[in-house]
């Protein structure tokens, strides 16, 4: 009897291993899968924020031709870490960039900058249809940072989140560097690209998130 209860117990045992092995096998098999879905969908994320840079890029540059501009480019607001009090410090960066043969691109060191070391930069987020002329600004950083790019004129839009009630979240400019350039600034067709761009690139940068 004793015999019998070992061998059955033996079976059981062997049956419950062998259902183990099994269920390790089903379940490395479906991990697997996973891996490879979440890799592919990675993969498809990174190619269609790749068209919308291009797109958006693209956009920069036919604006920049119209306004005969010397720089045209997207700063973003996000946040960088977090003070002692819990405070969030809020930094900017410029994420696309498009310039005229012989303009310098900031894209590329126009990162992580903090927001509270450049007052001024508010006079980006009026929304008006004004042409900023810097030798006028208020003495300012921000008018230090425009004037050490040579940045004689600009004109700018915000860009706004579709949640958070509407929130600023970027800011698109267009400036120019030459005083003949500046001269030949047609407001009516800076007032109609906005009109026809701000809508698109809000578009664009809010599903760029």
């Amino acid at each position: 009897m004793e015999t019998l209860i070992s061998q059955l117990q033996e079976h059981i045992n062997y049956v419950i291993f062998s259902l183990f092995i099994v269920l390790l096998a089903l379940l490395k098999d479906f991990l697997i899968k996973i891996y490879k879905k979440i890799k592919t969908n990675r993969e498809l994320d990174i190619e269609k924020v790749t068209q919308k840079d291009n797109f958006i890029n693209e956009i920069l540059s036919e604006i920049r031709i119209k306004t005969d501009a010397a720089r045209c480019y997207v700063l973003k607001f996000h946040n960088g870490d977090y003070y002692s009090n819990g405070t969030p410090i809020i930094k900017f960066s410029m994420t696309h960039e498009s310039c005229s043969l012989g303009i310098s691109h900031y894209v590329e060191h126009t990162q992580n900058y903090l927001l509270s070391s450049y007052n001024g930069i508010d006079n980006l987020l009026k929304g008006k249809n004004d042409i900023i002329i810097v030798a006028k600004m208020k003495d300012c950083n921000f008018k230090g940072y425009l004037q050490e790019k040579n940045v004689l004129a600009l004109f700018s839009f915000p860009i706004r989140s579709h949640k958070n009630s509407g929130n600023v979240i970027g800011v698109f400019c267009v400036e120019w560097c030459s005083p003949d350039k500046i001269n030949n600034i047609n407001k009516n067709e800076i007032t109609e690209i906005k009109d026809k761009y701000a809508g698109i690139l809000q578009n664009l940068i809010n599903k760029h998130q």
